[in-house]
């Protein structure tokens, strides 16, 4: 299976194809203008997107993962391991909008930080920001210092109940369907 970008993303990596910038390296700075443009500008709705990166943090893709509405977006956290998997990331970088203009983190974007962050390293990929944009202004976990927090708590933790009893044997069947194309034989 092809790595393949969201039709809303298409247009932003054609841009970064275009400018040569698709394949360099990612700053805080360059993360945030990637992140902005992927997302619409004055937009109702929140937009989830993730940027992939390589070993040497060059950029690989950029992706919507999920539309929601004016106050939150609803993540699949399995369609952001999917985009991982298959664009070839050794790293993301996680990006969403507040409409609202607020660049405060919530609760929830805490807590789905941390899943991912865990889930992320069974499959030995590195979260390495979260950023929020809003209207004006934007918030980076890791230029904050709350990566660093987030990982420690994240280690802290009891692991996720996603990753327990079946649902662990469906992810990892799906892993095994997206790398292999077909399930492993189960003896």
């Amino acid at each position: 299976m092809d790595y393949k970008p969201g039709k809303d993303i298409a247009i932003v990596e054609q841009s970064l194809k275009r400018t040569g910038t698709l394949g360099t390296c990612v700053t805080l700075a360059h993360a945030i203008t990637i992140i902005k443009q992927a997302i619409p500008q004055d937009t109702p709705n929140e937009h989830f997107v993730v940027l992939g990166i390589d070993e040497k943090y060059n950029i690989n893709f950029i992706n919507t993962i999920a539309t929601g509405n004016g106050t939150r977006v609803k993540i699949d956290i399995k369609d952001v391991f999917t985009t991982a998997l298959l664009g070839g990331a050794a790293g993301i970088i996680l990006g969403h909008n507040h409409p609202d203009g607020s660049t405060d983190p919530s609760e929830d974007d805490m807590d789905m930080t941390i899943r991912l962050w865990k889930g992320c390293q069974i499959l030995g990929i590195d979260v390495v920001d979260h950023i929020i944009v809003g209207k004006e202004d934007m918030f980076s976990f890791l230029q904050q210092g709350w990566m660093k927090e987030l990982r420690d708590e994240a280690r802290k933790a009891e692991f996720p109940e996603i990753f327990t009893g079946n649902v662990a044997v469906k992810l990892a069947a799906n892993i095994e369907k997206l790398l292999f194309g077909c399930e492993l034989t189960k003896n």
